[in-house]
């Protein structure tokens, strides 16, 4: 259940402890072999390139979606990451992409799931507003309309990323 804090939606228990820590050992398991880059410090696995077969995966990316699509029937799953982001990682503040700038597919609301919270900093800040992190804590929020960034992290952050469009 999301509860809102204008202008973004967050759910406290999104995800159980187990299934964040199944996620990052998924990341750690299979970054190496496939499905990965890396993008201004992190480390991310491209859950659709990662290896396909894996059931508690897919369930878990089902169950993900299937929460979210029931809070907000109105939008259409885009593609999911698993991103590490290393002590001193950050991002600045920015809109998520254009795509007519950058060739992928529109991204309209973003939901960060934090799989972790053994760190200092990391918060996911909105304009006006910051969401610390809190294993199996999701928010969801317009990305295309909010600035949003990452504060410095210090120690090692995991987050499921997913990116949503309009219908």
């Amino acid at each position: 259940i999301f509860y809102m804090i204008s202008p973004i939606a967050v759910s406290n228990s999104f995800l159980t402890n187990k299934e964040c820590k199944f996620l990052i050992d998924y990341f750690e398991k299979h970054y190496e072999e496939n499905g990965r880059y890396t993008h201004k410090g992190t480390q991310t696995l491209v859950l659709p390139y990662s290896p396909p077969f894996h059931l508690r995966k897919e369930y878990l990316r089902r169950k993900i979606r299937n929460n979210i699509l029931s809070q907000y029937p109105n939008l259409i799953f885009n593609y999911d990451h698993i991103v590490k982001w290393p002590s001193g990682s950050s991002r600045e503040y920015h809109y998520d992409r254009d795509p007519l700038q950058h060739g992928q597919l529109r991204a309209d609301w973003t939901s960060v799931c934090y799989l972790n919270e053994d760190y200092e900093g990391g918060k996911t800040m909105l304009e006006k507003l910051n969401v610390k992190p809190r294993t199996g804590r999701i928010s969801m929020f317009n990305s295309k309309n909010i600035r949003h960034g990452v504060e410095r992290v210090h120690g090692t952050r995991y987050t499921y990323i997913a990116w949503w469009q309009e219908n």
